[in-house]
């Protein structure tokens, strides 16, 4: 308000003006579109309620959950396909190939195993678990996943790990005599520790036409040397 200089006059404008916050107003409580929860309403700026804060609507007040948009026939939680956690709950067929203590042929050769997903298949194979080990501190090298349509020389009966037993799909097999080291090793390769089981446990899968190569072993090997490897996958159902 203004005074003029002759005497009491009010001459302001009488208009109300915004002084700032100098507190809170309790207006009561109301909804806020969620159950369970109630929102407690302030005054705003010119007068009117408003509830502090937004609604989470990704919250389900009655189940006291999340709510979830699952892309069609995904795993729920985003599980991605082939990964440990979501063979866990959704796996198809579990097998595993196993061979113990193979010689190897002569002095400078080796073992290399095959694990191989035939075209006709139609099915994914993804393995979940190499273990390998050898006598002495040799090669352990994985190759990628690649074309292939045959087996190694010896094939490797596999077993189901499954109580339900599908049609096996994936074809395990050895050749014992090899002489060149494979290259190149582009899915794991590392030393191996003699009469140290080491473990790969990276998942990764095998599609149908494809094939990988597991050597154990390398051409320093000595007469009398012995590998032995575990391999485990599991077939989509």
């Amino acid at each position: 308000m203004r005074i003029s200089v002759g005497g009491t006059t009010d001459i302001s404008d009488r208009a109300a003006r915004d002084m700032g916050s100098a507190g809170i107003e309790d207006l009561g409580t109301t909804g806020d579109g969620l159950a369970n929860v109630a929102a407690v309403l302030l005054r705003n700026q010119v007068g009117a309620a408003r509830a502090p804060f937004s609604a989470p609507l990704w919250w389900n007040g009655t189940t006291w959950d999340h709510n979830r948009n699952l892309q069609a026939a995904g795993p729920k939680f985003a599980l991605g396909v082939g990964t440990r956690v979501e063979q866990a709950v959704y796996g198809g067929f579990y097998r595993s190939g196993i061979d113990l203590l193979r010689a190897v042929a002569a002095i400078n050769q080796f073992n290399v195993y095959r694990l191989r997903n035939p075209a006709a298949s139609g099915k994914n194979v993804f393995v979940t678990y190499v273990g390998a080990e050898h006598s002495a501190a040799r090669r352990f090298g994985i190759t990628r996943p690649a074309a292939q349509a045959a087996d190694r020389t010896t094939v490797i009966t596999t077993r189901s790990r499954s109580s339900t037993v599908g049609a096996n799909v994936a074809a395990f097999s050895n050749d014992n005599n090899v002489a060149a080291n494979l290259a190149p090793i582009d899915l794991h390769g590392e030393v191996l520790q003699a009469g140290v089981m080491r473990d790969y446990a990276q998942p990764f899968m095998i599609g149908p036409g494809d094939a990988v190569e597991i050597q154990v072993g390398d051409i320093t090997d000595a007469a009398g040397e012995s590998s032995t490897l575990n391999v485990e996958w599991y077939e989509e159902a």
